[in-house]
């Protein structure tokens, strides 16, 4: 099992550097589209809780990815979200999610707060 990984360390070093990051951009790509498709992020419910009476008056949504080889956290993630065509994309399945996980989880009588991009935000 070494012999291999040394191996691929060896080869992958001795690929031009252009070539390691267009290879490393279809694989976050794929599973950036992975992740849309099989909706597969995890949804957190974060209580909102004012300090003056200790109630709870609603929860924020987050929503993170699945642990990934592609991206070594949250805000990696979606950094690179960020800077792709598919900010939109991602932040309506993020958005569905959500919703329906929040009423099977939480309430629907409950309030939530969700956090969007300023990119996809639409004027009223």
């Amino acid at each position: 099992m070494e012999t291999g990984a040394v191996r691929m360390g060896v080869r992958r070093a001795g690929r031009g550097a252009a070539e390691v990051g267009v290879d490393e951009e279809a694989v976050q790509r794929r599973e950036l589209e992975r992740f849309i498709r099989d909706r597969n992020m995890v949804t957190l419910f974060q209580p909102i809780i004012p300090l003056a009476d200790g109630e709870t008056i609603g929860f924020e949504v987050l929503n993170r990815p699945p642990l990934s080889s592609s991206f070594a956290n949250a805000e990696a993630f979606y950094r690179y979200v960020g800077q792709s065509t598919q900010v939109f994309v991602v932040e309506r399945s993020c958005r569905d999610m959500a919703l329906c996980r929040f009423a099977e989880q939480v309430g629907r009588s409950e309030t939530c707060r969700m956090p969007c991009s300023s990119s996809t935000s639409i004027p009223m």
